[in-house]
This record gives C-alpha cells, sequence and structure tokens, in this order.
C-alpha cells in the first residue's frame, strides 16, 4: 500500500471522479447510435489488427461498447455497474478507483 499512497499523494489531483457514470453515459449513447445505425459498432470495437494498422483510438472507444443488445439485460448491467462502481469509489475514494479501472484496462 505504501506505494499507491505514495501515487496518490503525488497524482492524487489529476484524479477523475465519477468514472463510473461517465462509461455509463458512453455505453448509453453507443447503445443508442447501434439501434439506428448497426454497423456503429464495427467502429469503436477493439480489434488488434487494425490497431496496428494506426487506428489507435480503438484502445479508448472499445470502453463504450454495450456489454449486450437486449435492453433488459443492459440495463441491469448498468444498474450493478452504477451501484458497484459508486460504492468502490466512496470507499476508496476517486484516486484509488482510478488506478483499479486503470488496471482493468490494461489487462
Amino acid at each position: 500500500m505504501k506505494i499507491l499512497d505514495k501515487l496518490q499523494r503525488r497524482y492524487g489531483r489529476f484524479a477523475v471522479t465519477h468514472t463510473t457514470e461517465g462509461l455509463i453515459a458512453c455505453q448509453v449513447l453507443t447503445f443508442v447510435f447501434m439501434q439506428n445505425q448497426p454497423r456503429f459498432l464495427e467502429a469503436i470495437a477493439l480489434v488488434p489488427r487494425r490497431v496496428w494498422e494506426g487506428e489507435v483510438w480503438r484502445l479508448v472507444t472499445f470502453l463504450c461498447e454495450p456489454p449486450a443488445s437486449n435492453l433488459i439485460f443492459v440495463f441491469f448491467f448498468w444498474y450493478v455497474f452504477y451501484l458497484m462502481g459508486t460504492a468502490l469509489e466512496n470507499a476508496w475514494g476517486t484516486f484509488r478507483y482510478n488506478v483499479y479501472l486503470l488496471v482493468g484496462w490494461l489487462a
């Protein structure tokens, strides 16, 4: 925990608050776009071959990809994600929650 405390003291001011809400908002917008443009998901999905070809935005935009196309399941997922994400951010603090999400993104 010492390294995390040092990182928080040094870089804590750069922590992004309400990250869970932002991710859910991106996924909701993508879900709406997918209903109107079914091929929209192909433009943002993480395809390693396309990243190597220079489409580096896919390293970030894949986070906006909704978990499914079934409306009931996707609302349930967003609800659980909101509950767990905000609880973790409140319990750990914004910086530690951002580090948690960053490690998951890198993995």
